[in-house]
């Protein structure tokens, strides 16, 4: 379905979709449950597409500014077939397309979290994301590894932004079970109406989503990673490296700087970091706890890309920059949001109940800048904070 915007000869186009398809009575590949028998698939994915025909009630009702595509696929279940053809021989341009959303499988919110994968593909999109979210305080938790697990793939692999919203799986997947008295219909209704007021603020957004180079190799580990420092650390030294899950981990430089102006002994592209402040690369709880030492002597261990010599090095520390007490990191997809990475106790943004582990948000509505905020927090309802998924606002 093609809904033109009411903004004159403009191109961005926002592609809202789900899949209708099952796994129809089932076979050794597709079911899970006992194969001859009707699988109707209640939450997976009537769920999404009835989303899908809200957000479509909604647009008639108010007409975006911006176009509209909508696309019900087809054999989603056999391998996102409908959605890659799509993208392979599309009816539509795709580079007018700034972002894809997809919506499967919202039907199973209960006391659980809505699920947010692809929101660092697109920069910006995290704090949109959240602001949306303001009035209904949906818990969410932000998938860092993006997985080819439905079709808002297709169209990341085209390096387009795309987002899936998802409920989880549970022990009704793919089996006969998935039935329309098995849905929470109450929470169901919260996400739809939170979809309404996303699918707004998209429409309200001044420009395109940029979409971001590296999104599709992130994963938990490299988020993390991110998170506690050492990103920062490692660029401060001129040294870009990528997250190597293993037994044990590891991350593998891929370059280095002005090299040639560089130690003897410095890494160069191909080593294999081990650890970073005596900490294994894989301990990622136990180099969060070890912020400090990035801001004091940080050193870095080291194995050769062609030597089993274990070498350490040290490393010019990060630099400690702390806003009323708090040390923070900007998020990988979105450079208005901050991750609280360290709190000093007795600070103004102690007092303020900021924790180490908090993200800051900035609302939207009054534009406010985090880092010039926290130095001055007014008005305080300017940034809110997600805490373990679940919305806080500042009294």
């Amino acid at each position: 379905g093609w809904i033109p915007g009411t903004k004159q000869n403009d191109k961005t186009t926002v592609q809202y979709g789900a899949h209708y398809d099952h796994v129809g009575y089932g076979t050794k590949k597709t079911s899970l449950g006992e194969i001859g028998l009707i699988h109707n698939g209640a939450d997976d994915n009537a769920s999404g597409t009835s989303a899908i025909l809200e957000l479509c009630r909604h647009f008639h009702k108010h007409p975006p500014r911006n176009n509209v595509l909508v696309v019900l696929w087809d054999a989603e279940e056999l391998g996102l077939l409908g959605s890659k053809h799509f993208v392979g021989d599309p009816v539509f341009p795709l580079e007018n397309i700034s972002l894809a959303v997809n919506v499967d499988m919202i039907g199973q919110l209960t006391d659980g979290t809505l699920e947010v994968h692809g929101s660092r593909t697109g920069m910006g999109l995290r704090s949109v994301i959240a602001n949306a979210n303001l009035d209904h305080r949906i818990p969410m938790e932000y998938k860092g590894k993006v997985v080819r697990n439905s079709d808002h793939y297709a169209f990341l692999e085209h390096k387009i932004p795309a987002l899936m919203f998802h409920t989880g799986l549970h022990d009704r997947y793919h089996r006969p079970a998935d039935d329309p008295d098995t849905l929470d219909y109450k929470g169901a209704t919260r996400i739809v109406q939170f979809l309404l007021d996303f699918a707004t603020a998209l429409d309200n957004h001044n420009s395109p989503f940029e979409f971001r180079d590296g999104s599709l190799q992130d994963d938990r580990a490299a988020i993390r990673l991110h998170e506690t420092g050492i990103t920062d650390l490692l660029d401060t030294n001129g040294i870009t490296a990528s997250y190597v899950p293993g037994k044990p981990s590891h991350l593998r430089v891929t370059n280095v700087k002005n090299s040639a102006s560089r130690p003897r002994n410095w890494p160069t592209s191909g080593a294999k970091i081990s650890t970073i402040c005596n900490i294994p690369i894989d301990d990622i709880n136990g180099l969060a706890g070890a912020f400090q030492s990035l801001l004091d002597s940080p050193s870095l261990t080291f194995i050769p890309k062609r030597s089993a010599m274990r070498k350490t090095i040290k490393l010019q520390p990060i630099e400690n920059i702390q806003i009323a007490g708090a040390h923070l990191i900007s998020d990988l997809g979105d450079p208005r949001v901050f991750y609280v990475q360290q709190v000093r106790k007795d600070s103004s943004s102690a007092r303020m109940g900021i924790s180490q582990g908090d993200t800051l948000i900035p609302r939207h509505t009054r534009n406010t800048d985090v880092l010039d905020w926290l130095a001055r927090p007014k008005p305080r309802n300017a940034v809110f904070v997600e805490r373990n998924g679940s919305i806080l606002l500042f009294k």
